[in-house]
Order: C-alpha cells, then structure tokens, then sequence
C-alpha cells in the first residue's frame, strides 16, 4: 500500500509540476501580447507628441503626416487589442482626427509649408500624381481594401492638405469604415470651405443618418439637391430615406428615385418594393437603364461622390 500510495503521490507531484508550467508559458504568453500592445502604444503616442510639435511650429505638412502615422497606429492598437487602455485609444484617435480636420480648415494655400508666390496653384506634374492617386484610392474602396485606401490618402493629404477631392474621399472612407464621427469633423471643415459643393452636402447626408440624425440629413441632401439637381446618388439617398420616415413620404419618394432612375441609375428592387409596399402600387416600370454607379444604401454608406 504504501508503495502504491508513493506512485500516485509521484503521478500527483508530476501533475501539478506539468500544470504549473503550463500555467507559466501561458503567463508569459499574455505577458508578451502585453509587452507588445504597450510597444504599439508607446510608439503611436511618440507619432502623436511629433505631430503636436509640427503642428505648434507651424509645419503643417509634417503635422498631418504625423497625426495620420498615430492615427494608423491607434486604429491597428484598436482593432488587435480592443481591451487594452480602450478609452484612451478612442479619445486619441478622435483626437487625431480633430487636429488633421483642423490643420486642413486652416491651410488656405494650394501647396503646403509654401509661400504665395506662386499663387497656390498645384504644378502640372503634382496636379496629375494627385488625380493617380485618387484613382488608385477610388479603385481601393471599391475592392474594401480601406487600410491600403488610407495610406494612399494619407499620401494625398500629404502633398496637398486642401484639396477638395482628397478630402471628400477621406472622409467617405471614414464613413465605410464605420467611423461616422471621424467623418463627421472632415465634414464639418468641408462644409466651411466648400459651401457651394453638391457633393459635399450629400456625404454630410450620409454622416447624419448614419447617426441617427434623419432630419439632419433630409435637409443636407436637400441642400445637394437645390446646389446639383442633376445628382442622382443625392436624388436616390432622398428617395431612400423619405420611405424610413414615420409616417413615410411615399409619393416624393417615388418622385425621387424615377428621377435616379431617369438620371442613369441601376434600378433598386429593394426599394422598389419597399415603396410598393408602402404605397400598394409598383415604384416604377422595368425600364432598361445603362449601368451606373448608384451608390449603396444610406446604411451601407458610401455615396457617389465627385472628387475630382
């Protein structure tokens, strides 16, 4: 017995020995996610003091490029570690956000960290690597390749910090990636510089119902619609959002999306049938109307934009 006794101590002894390092390796294991998180965050906020420093000397390029590094790396911190320092990420991403939106309310120029003596205009040469660059990032949304997007912008924003199209499609990219008050401080500066642009107010549209905001945004895409009649993503988003109203406006929302449809629109079967099921009537015929490039519904969020 008490050789059988002394086994099972052993095979106890063993256990607990295997058990404790185990429990060790994986201490060290989430030790090491910790050690790494603390990295990540270290580094972005040493990004965030140099971009706070260009800022106050008045470098404004370097400011942005700064702001956009912390801001990638807050965004990368928030994303692989949701619970590490989580109210202190979210406050520093926004205040990235809200300083970039600054600086680009602020420059007034057409080149950055540049006297006037050209009279702010962009060099042919860089006129067209911003209109690549556009392109290239356009082509990047499209696919839902957002990070690769937002480098590509972040690039754009480097070289020219004021220019309208960058701008408004940083902002869009902020709203498809389901950062609706990030985009909603773009917006705001937009709206300050480009009070005339159709565009412009359609996304700050799009920001204020993603928000709840549904009178906001009537009124915002009404706004569009008076600047470019013509508008036909500003046309549909209204036709749209008139059927989510209580009591819904079927008739001018019926009225709104014929003129998406006339205006070259891809026919919506969804929203078709959703004012016929309001109404009790068809939306509209099955006209054969050539591709366009409707945008998605207000909840999927990117509106077609002019950003050239």
């Amino acid at each position: 017995m008490a050789i059988v006794g002394g086994h099972i101590m052993k095979k106890f002894l063993l256990l607990f020995f295997l058990a404790g390092l185990v429990g060790a390796a994986m201490d060290k294991s989430l030790a090491g996610e910790d050690g790494f998180a603390e990295t990540q965050f270290q580094e972005a906020y040493q990004l965030l003091s140099q971009a706070d420093d260009a800022r106050d000397r008045r470098s404004w390029s370097d400011a942005v490029r700064l702001y956009g590094a912390a801001l990638e790396k807050y965004s990368a911190l928030s994303k692989r570690y949701p619970e590490y320092q989580p109210a202190v990420v979210k406050y520093r991403l926004h205040y990235c956000n809200s300083q970039m939106e600054m600086i680009l309310r602020r420059v007034e120029d057409k080149t950055i960290d540049r006297a006037g003596k050209e009279g702010g205009a962009v060099p042919r040469t860089a006129g067209a690597e911003l209109k690549q660059i556009k392109n290239a990032a356009r082509l990047l949304m499209k696919d839902g390749n957002l990070e690769k997007a937002r480098v590509v912008l972040m690039d754009g924003l480097k070289q020219a910090p004021d220019d309208l199209g960058i701008r408004l499609m940083f902002a869009s990219l902020q709203c498809q990636s389901g950062d609706f008050e990030a985009a909603s401080f773009l917006v705001e500066s937009l709206k300050r510089d480009a009070p005339s642009n159709a565009a412009v107010h359609l996304l700050a549209g799009t920001v204020a119902f993603a928000l709840g905001q549904q009178e906001e945004a009537r009124e915002a895409i009404q706004q569009a619609l008076e600047l470019d009649p013509r508008l036909r993503a500003a046309h549909y988003d209204m036709a749209r959002l008139l059927t989510l109203l209580s009591p819904p406006d079927v008739e001018t929302a019926r009225f709104h999306y014929q003129q998406a449809l006339d205006l070259g629109a891809i026919p919506d079967r969804a929203l078709e049938h959703e004012i016929e099921m309001l109404s009790g009537a068809p939306a509209s015929a099955e006209p054969e109307i050539p591709a366009g490039n409707l945008p998605p519904a207000p909840e999927q969020v990117e509106p077609m934009l002019e950003y050239e």
